[in-house]
């Protein structure tokens, strides 16, 4: 059809430690652009729920299934060719790119930034979730913030900022 401009949407993923913000601002910019929105806790399996809710950090081989799961919904929506919003911690580039495999085009990837303090008074005060203050320190361990990450943003902004941002950086 001449004059047709085709659209190819991009996926997001929002990233960052627990407590940085992921499933609010996933929620909000998955809703401004009228995208599906997944919260990558959703994908994890009942055995690292369990050990995550016990205080047990979770090792390379306990994520495994989970990045296959965040990767086929992925996969998933650029063959559809449309766009999802997944909020996932994955702090390892090598998380990053397990996730990401084979999705074209590559999902943008947000780094939502927060210190160590913020992130236990942000778990300290979450009702009826998994995660433990307890774990914080161990994600900021992991965290590799250079590789494979598009933006970073201050998690500790106003919403509506961030949004702005991501929403300007999709569309620019």
């Amino acid at each position: 059809m001449e004059g047709r401009i085709e659209v190819t949407l991009r996926s997001i993923i929002v990233m960052g430690v627990s407590g940085s913000g992921k499933s609010t601002v996933g929620t909000a910019i998955a809703k401004r652009l009228g995208y599906d929105f997944i919260d990558g806790d959703d994908l994890h399996t009942p055995t690292s729920i369990k050990k995550m809710s016990e205080g047990i950090a979770l090792t390379d081989d306990d994520r495994a299934e989970w990045l296959r799961r965040i990767n086929i919904q992925l996969l998933d929506a650029s063959r559809r060719s449309s766009a999802l919003v997944i909020a996932a911690s994955l702090l390892k580039s090598q998380y990053r790119k397990v996730a990401v495999d084979g999705v074209d085009p590559r999902p943008l990837t947000v780094l939502l930034s927060i210190p160590l303090d913020e992130s236990i008074q942000r778990l300290s005060t979450r009702q009826n979730h998994f995660m433990p203050p307890a774990l914080a320190a161990s994600q900021f361990e992991i965290l590799d913030d250079s590789a494979e990450v598009d933006m970073t943003i201050d998690g500790t902004i106003p919403i509506d900022a961030i949004i702005d941002a991501i929403d300007n950086r999709l569309q620019g």
